[in-house]
């Protein structure tokens, strides 16, 4: 079984290149695509075992990404391993994820995605030792072993998508065909969402944004709605449509109580929300 990594840059640490660089000697190819400008150093210190992609313009994720996967087709790989800058993995966790995927990839030829379990807010989930892997319907990007064939069957990443919600379109497109994903409940890697701040004495945390992600969050909740759309009337109609207003009332309310430029991020849903045309 052949592996390659991936990864997309966005003004990284030196932290953040070395923890790639860390566990890019375990993978037989390795790539970074850099959506921003990186130092002479840091680039000098990834060119010694890894592929650099990427213009420092930032092209978003969808795009990246697929470029990555494209430039990885040269060679003879099975899996691309993905990984977020800010996500922080251990080489022999890796190895055992790699060990017990290769052998079940002859068994279950259908899993599109073999994917660690995420500790995101210093919460680890509970073990379930008897179960080895669980099915899920949705995983994040980061520390998802993605099979070449699935990615090619549905096309690829949505290059519509800039950043957010990427991950989920790309596990419904995956179930949709017919592929399933299968998350590890024993293999864990460390995963951050950024500028977290808790609210109501610290029982809820969220993530602070300006206005350009608050308005690609908006964009790609709309889209994906658009996208996904139920049939008229029907229950899954009622349902998600619901759950649309919901999400939209939230990320207001976030904002309206907890974000510093207000005024400049509410102008821009609301710009968003009367433009688009479900």
């Amino acid at each position: 079984m052949k592996v390659s990594l991936i990864s997309v840059f966005f003004h990284p640490s030196n932290e953040d290149i070395q923890s790639f660089l860390n566990i890019s000697k375990i993978f037989n190819y390795s790539y970074c695509f850099l959506n921003s400008k990186i130092t002479n150093s840091q680039k000098e210190a990834i060119k010694k075992n890894s592929y650099i992609l990427g213009n420092c313009k930032n092209l978003g994720l969808s795009k990246a990404y697929n470029f990555q996967f494209k430039e990885v087709l040269k060679y003879p790989v099975d899996y691309v391993f993905i990984i977020d800058q800010d996500s922080r993995f251990e080489k022999e966790k890796l190895n055992s994820l790699f060990k017990k995927v290769n052998n079940l990839r002859n068994v279950q030829n259908n899993i599109g995605i073999y994917s660690l379990c995420p500790i995101i807010d210093t919460k680890k989930p509970k073990s379930k030792k008897n179960i080895e892997f669980s099915k899920k319907d949705f995983v994040i990007n980061s520390g998802s072993l993605v099979n070449i064939k699935a990615w090619s069957d549905i096309g690829g990443y949505d290059e519509k998508l800039f950043i957010d919600a990427i991950d989920y379109d790309f596990c419904k497109r995956l179930r949709l065909k017919g592929w399933d994903i299968l998350q590890s409940n024993n293999i864990y890697f460390e995963h951050s969402l950024g500028n977290r701040k808790k609210i109501l004495w610290g029982l809820f945390n969220y993530s602070s944004y300006k206005e350009f992600r608050h308005s690609t969050i908006m964009q790609s909740r709309l889209y994906l709605y658009k996208k996904f759309k139920a049939k008229k009337l029907s229950i899954n109609f009622f349902t998600n449509q619901f759950i649309l207003i919901c999400k939209i009332i939230k990320q207001y309310l976030i904002v309206i109580f907890f974000e510093q430029e207000k005024s400049k991020i509410i102008k821009s849903l609301n710009k968003l929300i009367k433009n688009y045309k479900y």
